[in-house]
């Protein structure tokens, strides 16, 4: 599983536990929808392969970016294709009443498999506060205003495209989180998550990780509806 789909799970996870509003993207959004992201040298999708009011089913293909590149002009087309030069496909079943994982079944492996111990600390994440950022700790573009000066900066917004066609940079919202000091790589690192304020996808269209290493960006590259997937799964 990719560092995006983990931390989308543990987004889902205490969103669901705690009340906030993720309760309302997921009412609005819909089965097919997807979301293709970029980082780490990969690309994934993303769909919401079933969604009901106990469960969700996001399934993930992903693959490196030099074995697909240049990008297909379709990313419905290239799924239905079977995803050629993917190296892990799999589909992850959450319970939305307790926020936790039920199963994980690989199509790679043709088999069910067992959540990774990375994985097991999303137990741990549950417990973290996550809250919105307002319009004034919003990230901004460019360098900082000399003391005393007021700062005029626009907000930074990540760049959008929704099937196909590049949107821009059009409105969004953020939340941000830590990690708590845990003694993992993570420890400490603060999480942002930024949503398309028009939900045109309910899936976050970039997530930043920054810790005392730099920082980790996982970006949006296209976004859609109608994806169907053309594996079978049987529960366990």
């Amino acid at each position: 599983m990719s560092f995006y789909l983990f931390f989308l799970a543990f987004f889902f996870s205490f969103a669901f536990s705690q009340d906030v509003s993720l309760q309302t993207f997921l009412t609005q959004s819909h089965e097919k929808d997807y979301v293709v992201v970029e980082g780490g040298k990969m690309v994934s999708v993303l769909t919401i392969r079933s969604l009901s009011p106990d469960r969700i089913y996001l399934e993930e293909i992903s693959a490196p970016i030099k074995q697909i590149s240049p990008y297909p002009p379709s990313w419905i087309e290239w799924v239905k294709k079977r995803a050629p030069g993917h190296t892990s496909w799999v589909l992850l079943a959450f319970d939305l009443r307790s926020g936790e994982v039920t199963d994980c079944y690989s199509f790679s492996k043709h088999s069910h498999v067992a959540v990774s111990s990375k994985e097991s600390l999303l137990a741990t994440l549950l417990k973290v506060p996550l809250t919105e950022v307002s319009l004034q700790e919003r990230k901004k573009i460019g360098p900082p205003p000399e003391k005393g000066e007021m700062d005029i900066r626009k907000i930074w917004t990540p760049p959008f495209t929704f099937e196909g066609k590049k949107i821009g940079k059009g409105e969004c919202s953020a939340f941000q989180t830590k990690w708590p000091q845990d003694g993992t790589e993570w420890g400490g690192y603060q999480i942002t998550f930024y949503f398309d304020q028009e939900k045109r996808t309910m899936l976050p269209i970039w997530i930043e990780i920054e810790g005392s290493h730099g920082a980790i960006h996982f970006r949006e590259i296209d976004a859609g509806t109608n994806l169907l997937s053309p594996m079978r799964y049987q529960e366990k």
